[in-house]
């Protein structure tokens, strides 16, 4: 007979913020700088102060608005930044002005599929176009790398996610397997799906 991990029991309050429906399927929740709790949505970008909710929507009439309304990442840095990926690229949100500052990915637009903070502080994105970093001074980002190649000698360039690990190292997850970037030495090692580490 199998007995159960957790012996007590949980009890979940269900909110349920009106309108929270409208944006879709949510992707990613985070507790923003000033304490508001934020929705990634498939549709839109929710931000709820306990009591409320505020929604937003793309609008092609409103250059401060979000660039997309399909929203795959969110991310607040230790500078308080708050970050957004979406289906267009990358966006930041100025809770002063309540309007968002676009920064593109070269000349086409790009999903980005996540944002990071690394140890040094850079903010890096991964999408589905590559690898790119944010460079303070020019207040932009840079591509660092167009995709990987694999060991079947495809170009891999679809990351879904990415993260850094203790020795600072980059890894990826893309749609033939993982990979992982040293940025300082230059040294990349990808491993398949079917390889093991």
């Amino acid at each position: 007979m199998a007995e159960l991990q957790y012996p007590h029991a949980f009890k979940f309050k269900s909110l349920s913020p009106p309108n929270i429906d409208v944006i879709g399927a949510v992707k990613q929740i985070i507790q923003g700088p000033q304490g508001f709790m934020w929705f990634a949505g498939e549709s839109g970008l929710a931000r709820y102060d306990g009591y409320k909710l505020k929604i937003f929507f793309a609008d092609d009439q409103d250059p401060n608005s979000i660039s997309d309304t399909a929203i795959n990442s969110i991310y607040v840095d230790s500078k308080q930044r708050f970050w957004v990926g979406t289906f267009r690229g990358v966006d930041r949100y100025d809770s002063d002005l309540e309007q968002f500052i676009h920064y593109p990915l070269g000349d086409q637009e790009v999903f980005v599929t996540s944002v990071v903070e690394r140890a040094s502080g850079e903010i890096w994105v991964s999408s589905f176009g590559g690898v790119y970093w944010f460079d303070e001074a020019s207040n932009r980002f840079r591509r660092f790398s167009d995709g990987v190649i694999t060991a079947e000698g495809q170009l891999s360039r679809r990351f879904y996610s990415m993260r850094e690990d203790l020795k600072q190292r980059l890894w990826l997850g893309s749609e033939r397997g993982v990979s992982f970037f040293d940025t300082d030495s230059g040294e990349h090692q990808y491993y398949h799906q079917a390889q093991a580490f």
